[in-house]
């Protein structure tokens, strides 16, 4: 364990660090389902970190990772993530008859710090399990910076999926060197009106979202050496019926 001096430190970080020192005993893990791999018969979810303590009682995401980061401890935790989700994968699929994919948020600008490589190798062997149940989700500018090293987990057989996706030109250029099986995007990226009210004003925001869409759609139809390939599509940010049902008319994997 490193042997930090947190004494003048905020509080959450001597109790982050004091964590760190027992493994993170507080910390854990909760898995949200994405809607759409039911069609491959292979579920798939996002995997979120959670920390409740005591003093503090539930404690920020975001706060958790600015300490993690500032204390310089991030590579422990993401170890720790990682070891974490490749149990519980191996645990999910001794009940499914496919072990599920799980997604992995990298936080921006740590690709390169964390020995990703070392850490996914040891655990999906270590727990028997397929490499392509476990989804990194990095922003363009990660894998720009790291693309070395994720050209290696994707030969592995590591899916990645393209996050914040935005059809940049920087991104398409990813999309030619890399084989990521997904792109992710937000609703509000689609540059739609999502409070629309009326139908004339729903109906031009529908308009607008598919003329944005099926500018994603046709990058995310790639020519590589094998032939063409279609990118699967995931989408966040969906939080009515309304746009459930625009989305799924649009054609999102997920």
């Amino acid at each position: 364990k490193l042997q930090l001096d947190v004494s003048g430190k905020s509080r959450m970080q001597q109790l982050i660090y004091e964590q760190y020192l027992r493994d993170f005993p507080e910390f854990f893990l909760v898995y949200q389902p994405m809607l759409g791999g039911e069609k491959e018969g292979r579920e798939h979810f996002e995997v979120f970190l959670r920390w409740r303590n005591e003093e503090l009682g539930m404690v920020s995401p975001a706060k958790v990772v600015e300490s993690i980061i500032d204390l310089g401890l991030f590579q422990q935790l993401n170890e720790w993530i990682i070891k974490g989700v490749c149990a519980d994968i191996a645990r999910m699929a001794k009940k499914k008859e496919k072990a599920p994919v799980v997604h992995i948020n990298c936080p921006s600008g740590q690709v390169r710090n964390f020995a990703l490589n070392d850490s996914i190798i040891r655990y999906v062997s270590e727990n028997e399990i397929p490499a392509e149940c476990v989804c990194l989700e990095l922003e363009v500018e990660d894998i720009a910076a790291a693309l070395e090293d994720i050209t290696l987990l994707e030969k592995m057989g590591i899916d990645i999926c393209i996050d914040k996706f935005e059809n940049t030109e920087e991104e398409e250029q990813i999309m030619q060197v890399l084989e990521p099986k997904y792109i992710k995007m937000s609703i509000d990226s689609l540059h739609g009106d999502l409070y629309a009210t009326s139908a004339e004003e729903f109906a031009e925001s529908e308009a607008e979202m598919e003329i944005r869409l099926a500018k994603v759609i046709a990058a995310c139809t790639v020519q590589s050496e094998a032939g063409r390939r279609k990118i699967k599509t995931c989408i966040c940010g969906v939080e009515t019926k309304a746009q459930d049902r625009l989305v799924t008319r649009l054609g999102f994997d997920y």
